[in-house]
């Protein structure tokens, strides 16, 4: 039997760029238990595409999350998942988001954050309900970044 570990990221990107962004995911087209790949167009006006995801399904696991949020599955068969989001010419300076963790299971939470392909930081790991806030600072990248 196949285990699925899911992980829960609220991205709440408070200097998306060396301007400020916030993305709530209101337009997060997702919903259920149901995991899929597409794509969106965030609160300032950034696509987000997304690859094994869904929705917090109103914090059914009752594990503390408040509002919209991207549940990445972990597993990889049919593969993890991910989000990503295209800067615009407004590059990026440092990095902040909320991480639960949405299920039940003993596997360790970790997410990494990649700009442009470089690796920039692997979260602490975690297993407990608490709620995660994982900043990486020093980013500094100007122009068009992914």
């Amino acid at each position: 039997m196949k285990k699925f570990y899911i992980l829960c990221v609220t991205l709440f990107i408070t200097t998306l760029s060396f301007g400020q962004g916030l993305e709530t995911f209101t337009n997060l087209p997702l919903s259920g238990t149901s995991y899929a790949t597409g794509s969106f167009t965030g609160d300032n006006g950034v696509t987000w595409n997304y690859v094994e995801c869904r929705d917090e399904n109103g914090d059914e696991f009752s594990s503390g999350i408040v509002g919209k949020a991207v549940l990445l599955r972990t597993t990889t068969s049919p593969g993890p998942g991910s989000i990503s989001a295209n800067s615009g010419a407004n590059g990026v300076g440092e990095l902040s988001m909320k991480l639960y963790k949405a299920f039940s299971s003993t596997t360790l939470r970790q997410v990494d954050v990649y700009v442009n392909g470089t690796l920039y930081g692997t979260s602490p790991g975690f297993d407990d309900t608490a709620e995660h806030i994982y900043v990486i600072t020093g980013i500094n990248k100007t122009g068009n970044v992914l």
